[in-house]
């Protein structure tokens, strides 16, 4: 059927997940521009600054033009592994505690193919639509690793992102108060 790939936007402050875009399509200035737009919708605003990387999916006009017109600086992160880690860790505990946990995880396959019977294959047992596997995302993003008790926080993702509201304020002036108005 396909591969899904997912897009996050997040707070490297707080660890905290912003927003996420599932889709079949591979990483694109769409799927980019998908989760910021789901951003907007849960939190009402548009980042000031974007951090990115080095991937093709961000040298878009269409993504740089969304950027400009919303006012948000981007910039890109040093090419050296370390400045990546706050993303790249947050893969490896999706892909450890959530994506290698259902039923037509091909994780199996990559360990010991000699223990993967046709009745066991989870290329063929595969029972995860996209719609099913963005809900069961989206409880555990949002609710389960929100949550979560962070080691190299002290507190949960959530409880980090609402502290530092309140150290900085919230800028009600900077809300988009109509989502129609979203310039994209």
């Amino acid at each position: 059927m396909g591969k899904p790939w997912v897009t996050f936007a997040v707070d490297a402050f707080s660890r905290r997940i912003l927003a996420f875009y599932l889709t079949f399509d591979e990483p694109s200035y769409r799927s980019n521009m998908m989760v910021l737009r789901e951003m907007v919708r849960r939190f009402k605003r548009m980042p000031s600054i974007i951090v990115i990387d080095g991937g093709t999916d961000f040298k878009s006009i269409y993504f740089d033009t969304l950027l400009a017109i919303n006012k948000v600086i981007k910039k890109r992160r040093d090419g050296k592994p370390r400045i990546g880690t706050v993303i790249e860790r947050l893969f490896g505990t999706i892909h450890t505690n959530f994506i290698y946990n259902f039923l037509g995880n091909t994780q199996s396959t990559k360990k010991n193919i000699r223990l993967v019977t046709p009745q066991v294959n989870p290329q063929k047992n595969a029972v995860w639509t996209l719609e099913l596997l963005n809900e069961a995302m989206k409880e555990y993003v949002y609710e389960i690793y929100d949550k979560t008790h962070h080691t190299s926080l002290n507190s949960s993702p959530r409880e980090v992102y609402v502290q530092g509201l309140k150290m900085t304020g919230i800028r009600k002036q900077t809300f988009i108060t109509d989502f129609e108005l979203l310039k994209c």
